[in-house]
């Protein structure tokens, strides 16, 4: 915030009269396209980039979405996207899914292959593990999913790097029923 507020006092503001300044938004309402304030604020804030890397897990998704203790034996897979917010490119990461046990025990359940590079700025990348639905019972499944990069030890804030989801495994056929995921920090 302190960032920003910096940033916008140095630049004009919005006119009515004349149309021209700026209206304190980064990209067109209208159209998304990012315009020069986006521009002059991204590569401001790029120079405060955190020094090391910054890992960020993002989006989770299972397949198949839904999973019933009845059906054949399958492959369960998760997906996940991740950043780096840092300026260090994070070498060799990894995406781990850990079952919670209880009591303070895991059981690592599946690693994705090593991606060699997640670049610095922020560009996404998606990562993939998958494990064999016979090591879930039914029921809710606690899951923590982490990621793991070579260069690790490097990272700036751990706590964004793992994602608790719970991964519920239905007794019988669900029939017109809504399924909805629960995934929390």
């Amino acid at each position: 915030v302190q960032w920003w507020s910096w940033f916008s006092l140095n630049a004009p503001a919005y006119d009515f009269e004349t149309q021209e300044g700026y209206n304190g938004n980064l990209f067109e309402p209208s159209s998304h396209q990012i315009n020069a304030l986006g521009v002059d604020f991204g590569q401001y804030v790029a120079e405060h980039a955190p020094a090391g890397t910054d890992l960020v897990l993002d989006s989770v998704q299972m397949q198949p979405p839904l999973l019933v203790a009845s059906a054949a034996p399958m492959t369960v897979t998760v997906s996940a996207t991740v950043h780096n917010l840092g300026a260090l490119d994070a070498q060799n990461v990894r995406l781990r899914v850990w079952r919670n046990d209880g009591a303070g025990a895991f059981t690592l359940l599946a690693t994705s292959a090593s991606h060699s590079i997640v670049p610095a700025a922020a560009q996404n990348v998606t990562l993939h593990a998958e494990w064999p639905f016979a090591a879930l019972s039914a029921g809710d499944n606690p899951l923590l999913l982490e990621l793991d990069a070579d260069n690790g030890g490097l990272e700036n804030v751990c706590a964004n790097q793992q994602m608790a989801y719970v991964l519920t495994v239905f007794e019988q056929e669900l029939g017109k029923r809504l399924y909805l995921p629960v995934a929390v920090r």
